[in-house]
């Protein structure tokens, strides 16, 4: 079964070590459910713990009130407006020419002969591939749900401007059988801002447990097709692994270790009212109120699509 959507299989032998098979056992194709509700939209039956939707459309637009998306977008532009202009280089082998110099194709230098061009180079900085994944488990109900796809949707706008490519997925395991991973906005592919709020709404229909760990495997190979060479996945959760299968907080610090380790990706950890990202990852900012999740969105920029 292809988990990813995208044609590709998971080699899940490298992600089970020995030392798990008896504390948790991993998820596998057999048992992941990827649900593609950005090109086919159907509604999810409600199997939520708590007995209903844990987000809805009113809290959200609360929420977004609050972000103010727009004067949020207009000051990480700002904040980037050095990183990605034009500069212009000189000493150049082609680009235009640049007059002052063309006095060196007659020179006895024949290292400057070929120098004579100025061209504008455009910072590579924003050229990264953005994986943004939604815990839509049971302990994240209420207040942490509403606010977490507000951040989803606020991170969907700031990378629509800047023309970064983004998916925005959550997850929840509805059994231990069912490891559920929902899209709600797929990789290079636009998506008009009611549709992701729908789809987002529609994902906190289930909120059981959490297999953070296998969920993260599967963001790390759908982000792994993206061909720009920045690479970020960005977990929005309150940390607190908890499946029916066993420790999966053991398993979710093994993998997010082993994403940690590919120099290719960066995956960071953004805690909803909440401190527990602390635990499992090395790049890590916590938000105890929704005043603070600007700066947190546009600290993700800094510490790691501006990361040299």
């Amino acid at each position: 079964m292809d988990t990813t959507g995208t044609g590709i299989s998971i080699d899940y032998s490298r992600w089970r070590p020995t030392r798990f098979s008896e504390v948790y056992s991993p998820h596998t194709d057999d048992t992941t459910t990827v649900v593609n509700l950005h090109r086919t939209f159907k509604a999810i039956k409600s199997s939520s713990i708590r007995g209903g939707p844990g987000a809805t459309d009113e809290n959200v637009q609360s929420k977004l009130n609050t972000l103010n998306i727009s004067s949020m977008t207009a000051r990480a532009k700002r904040y980037l407006q050095v990183e990605t202009r034009k500069k212009v280089g000189f000493n150049k082998k082609k680009g235009k020419i640049h007059g002052t110099k063309l006095h060196r194709v007659l020179g006895a230098n024949a290292n400057l002969r070929d120098k004579v061009f100025k061209n504008k180079d455009v910072s590579k900085a924003l050229d990264c591939a953005l994986l943004v994944l939604v815990d839509a488990s049971g302990s994240m109900y209420g207040e942490e749900i509403n606010t977490a796809i507000a951040a989803a949707i606020g991170l969907e706008s700031l990378c629509k401007t800047l023309k970064i490519n983004v998916e925005i997925a959550a997850f929840t395991e509805v059994n231990t059988l069912d490891n559920r991973y929902t899209i709600a906005k797929e990789f290079n592919t636009p998506i008009t801002p009611n549709n992701l709020r729908r789809n987002l709404l529609e994902t906190s229909k289930l909120m059981v447990e959490n297999a953070d760990g296998d969920s993260i495997l599967v963001a790390y190979h759908r982000i792994l097709q993206q061909k720009q060479p920045r690479k970020i996945i960005c977990v929005l959760s309150d940390g607190s692994p908890a499946s029916g299968r066993g420790d999966s907080a053991s398993f979710t610090t093994y993998v997010v270790k082993k994403v940690e380790d590919d120099p290719n990706v960066d995956i960071l950890g953004i805690g909803i009212l909440d401190s527990n990202v602390i635990r499992f990852y090395k790049n890590n900012y916590v938000v105890n109120k929704l005043q603070e999740l600007p700066d947190a969105l546009i600290s993700t920029l800094k510490d790691c699509i501006l990361r040299k």
